[in-house]
């Protein structure tokens, strides 16, 4: 376990500080003159952009280090200026997909709720700052059918017609994926008690005719019940605390509210401790030894996690490695289901499908990925197990 909750981060202490104060300086719109210096070399530099990459921030970077006067004069600045680039034009993209998917869905009289980044976005200083790879939004799953259908024939959206465990995805002739969600479930019980019941905690948007607006308490609560998910997943990576930070600067909420759905969802722990983490990074809160091994898990993993982290969460919460990997031959009933429905109304054919689905896992790439994640299980020692189990344990997962 030491490869992950220990201090692995190579000697880049001083570049994650840097990255976070100018994360910080361009949340609030304000010179960083700690940092505020034509010396920086160009090595830093590149640590900063390979960091930043990593966690689809560098854009944040490109626009504080020009707004501090840091390194532009460097051939490496070229790299932060063309993701800033690259954000803005993802942002108007999607701009112009989500009023005419609103559009689309308001013609059609489908009640609909914006989510994630869409929703978050008019928060931020700058609106393309909240960058996403997708357009999250949320329909009533009677109307999922007629809204599909509806952004096919109206807008020339392409889809499989796959639905996934809450979501069906489309795509538009411009590359615009549109995750179309019929509940915002994350197939973990603790939470999904009060994800299921979103509707209820949305009001009429009164300038828009059929779209509805989250309550900011459960926007919030969404935000964080999602991070969870993630991070037993192998990680969240830093962009949920940064829409934490504006979630808590630029929202008016109920603190009291928002603390009371976590405490019924059993994560009021995890939510300290990352509001804790959030503080230290963007607030100059000093580091305890949980939000230490927090940010060292995080900072290991990326944008999504990594895989190493999501299998040792995986294996600690099943009972060890062959719970683990028992799991990967038997899939729940839940998921299964939600790849072929058929089994919601006749569940005896469950055998079946599982003997389909290894079937399917005989395909020559699908076998190579099998064997690297056994081998990836049986790399780690019982006392990674161990150490990772205290660790949730630690963190109220």
């Amino acid at each position: 376990m030491e490869k992950v909750l220990k201090n692995n981060l190579n000697g880049q202490e001083n570049t994650y500080k840097l990255m976070f104060s100018l994360v910080r300086s361009e949340l609030r719109r304000e010179e960083n003159n700690a940092y505020c210096s034509d010396e920086i070399s160009d090595e830093v530099l590149r640590k900063l952009y390979c960091i930043s990459n990593a966690h689809d921030i560098a854009h944040y970077i490109s626009s504080a280090l020009y707004r501090n006067r840091i390194g532009t004069n460097s051939k490496i600045y070229t790299k932060f200026v063309d993701k800033q680039m690259l954000a803005v034009y993802r942002y108007e993209t999607m701009k112009c997909a989500i009023d005419e998917i609103c559009s689309t869905l308001g013609k059609h009289m489908i009640r609909y709720v914006l989510l994630k980044g869409a929703a978050i976005r008019p928060y931020y200083p700058e609106e393309w700052l909240r960058s996403s790879c997708d357009i999250d939004i949320l329909v009533h799953e009677e109307d999922l059918n007629v809204a599909v259908k509806a952004l096919v024939q109206d807008n020339g959206y392409t889809t499989d017609n796959k639905v996934n465990y809450h979501d069906v995805s489309l795509f538009s002739k411009s590359g615009v994926h549109l995750e179309l969600h019929y509940n915002i479930k994350e197939h973990m019980d603790n939470i999904d008690r009060l994800l299921s019941d979103v509707w209820n905690y949305t009001y009429k948007d009164a300038d828009v005719g059929y779209r509805y607006i989250q309550e900011k308490e459960f926007f919030a609560f969404h935000t964080i019940a999602h991070m969870s998910y993630h991070f037993v997943n192998g990680g969240c990576g830093i962009k949920p605390f940064i829409d934490l930070y504006v979630i808590q600067n630029k929202m008016t909420y109920d603190e009291k509210k928002l603390r009371e759905y976590c405490r019924r969802c059993k994560i009021e722990r995890f939510y300290d401790n990352v509001m804790y983490l959030m503080q230290v990074w963007f607030c100059d809160k000093k580091h305890t030894e949980v939000s230490l091994k927090m940010e060292n898990y995080i900072l290991s993993g990326g944008v999504y996690g990594s895989s190493e982290n999501k299998i040792v969460v995986s294996y600690s919460k099943r009972g060890g490695k062959l719970g683990y990997l028992f799991s990967k031959v038997f899939i729940s009933y839940d998921l299964l289901s939600v790849k072929h429905p058929v089994l919601k109304k006749h569940k005896w054919l469950t055998p079946i499908f599982q003997v389909r689905r290894w079937m399917s896992s005989l395909r020559v790439g699908r076998i190579k990925h099998l064997l690297r994640e056994e081998k990836s299980v049986y790399s780690n020692s019982e006392d990674d197990i161990v150490e990772m189990r205290a660790f949730l344990k630690e963190l109220g997962l």
